[in-house]
């Protein structure tokens, strides 16, 4: 065989085998969920599109003829992320790699979100150079992130709104996520309050401390489901404040026990001063009527015995 042919027989054997390399990329290619391209620029001119791939189609809405006539999927882009896709494009250089996101009309004139994944290397020949991008369609990523962004607003406004703080207690690590409106409750910055069990027990009263981290332990040894209790804690400026402090397992490992709990901090301070003077305001009212010779006593609508002095308790020995 002559080294015309051999070389000939070779190069009929390279091409086969890129024949079928290109083949089979094109068909993993049309099982991917991104838009694959790559594209080329001369010296300061705009990218131009030289090889599709993909899921352009199911993408963009186009056809690979179509996009390839536009030369670019810029004219894709939504018009409000035009400039800032362009002046990514014309500032890259070789070397460059990233992300970046913006939002591309599809040919049926719905908005989809995007992130292009980018590459950019220089090319064969002086000033030329090759992007080389995925793009993915992230839409419903978008539309999930901004509903939970939208509930969580939702839900700090509805707490800010009741004057409630909430906790959140991973029981297995010891972590506790506490609000900006449990701290504020006391006075504390949110970095005051380290996300500890510590954090809340070392700053209620020694006389509830007890009581307090039993109702907690309680429920984490399923003796409880939930509870709630009254206890004083401190705030920053050194007075203590009452709490109600409600807490649930919202769930619980194969033995019962809670590996985490929920719960939220409601201030009672007032409603607890106003119990007190009125606490007071009956025992100054009793003391003054024990005073009283008479025989005294006291009784609702229906004379249900609601209360006597000392001398009318004496005398039928209450």
């Amino acid at each position: 065989m002559s080294d015309f042919e051999k070389s000939k027989k070779d190069l009929i054997a390279e091409l086969e085998v890129l024949r079928k390399s290109e083949k089979l990329y094109r068909k993993l290619s049309s099982l991917s969920f991104d838009f694959t391209h790559t594209c080329v620029r001369n010296s300061l001119n705009p990218f131009r599109i030289e090889w599709l791939g993909g899921a352009f189609e199911k993408v963009t809405g186009y056809t690979c003829e179509e996009i390839l006539t536009n030369g670019c999927w810029l004219p894709l882009v939504h018009r409000d992320d035009v400039s800032r896709v362009g002046h990514h494009l014309l500032s890259l250089k070789s070397g460059d790699a990233g992300a970046i996101d913006f939002r591309l009309i599809q040919k049926g004139g719905d908005v989809r979100h995007v992130r292009e994944f980018f590459s950019c290397e220089a090319g064969d020949s002086l000033g030329e150079s090759r992007l080389y991008g995925s793009i993915r369609d992230i839409t419903e990523r978008k539309i999930a992130v901004q509903a939970i962004k939208t509930s969580e607003e939702r839900f700090s406004l509805a707490m800010e709104a009741t004057k409630e703080g909430l906790w959140d207690w991973d029981v297995e690590s010891g972590g506790v996520y506490y609000s900006p409106g449990y701290t504020a409750m006391l006075g504390y910055a949110t970095s005051d309050v380290p996300g500890h069990l510590n954090s809340w027990a070392g700053i209620i009263h020694p006389e509830d401390r007890d009581s307090a981290l039993k109702a907690n332990m309680d429920c984490v040894e399923n003796r409880l489901d939930a509870f709630a209790i009254e206890y004083r804690m401190q705030a920053i400026n050194g007075e203590w404040r009452w709490i109600l402090g409600r807490g649930k397992a919202v769930s619980r490992d194969a033995t019962g026990r809670a590996t985490r709990l929920i719960g939220t901090h409601t201030d009672i301070t007032q409603r607890k001063n106003v119990e007190a003077k009125l606490i007071e305001s009956h025992e100054m009212l009793q003391c003054v009527l024990d005073t009283i010779p008479q025989y005294i006593c006291w009784k609702d609508r229906k004379s249900t015995f609601l209360g006597c002095n000392k001398n009318y308790a004496d005398m039928v020995n209450l």
